[in-house]
């Protein structure tokens, strides 16, 4: 069995205290660095809703029109456009 060595354990309690720096700053700014990174998309899953074992629907958004999707594991898919524009979560 080897023993623990010194630097081995500075080595370990550096990358974890790395870890931990890097985990709170992430925490910290999720919202910024979450719509940093979205802001360029031009397709948006909005929900997602399983129907069964083998269907779901989805709601997404492309170039902010709105589509639903019937997807299914057999192949079959519809898209299908919706008419009224997507509320955003804040306005009601």
């Amino acid at each position: 069995m080897e023993t623990l060595d010194p630097t081995r354990l500075v080595t370990v309690t550096l990358f974890l205290l790395v870890l931990l720096v890097v985990w709170y700053f992430v925490q910290r700014y999720r919202g910024s660095l979450t719509s940093k990174l979205s802001a360029n998309r031009r397709l948006v899953m909005k929900e997602a809703l399983a129907l069964g074992h083998d269907r779901r629907i989805l709601l997404i958004e492309a170039d902010g029109k709105p589509f639903v999707v019937l997807d299914s594991r057999k192949g079959t898919s519809s898209l299908t456009p919706l008419e009224a524009p997507l509320k955003s979560e804040g306005t009601e």
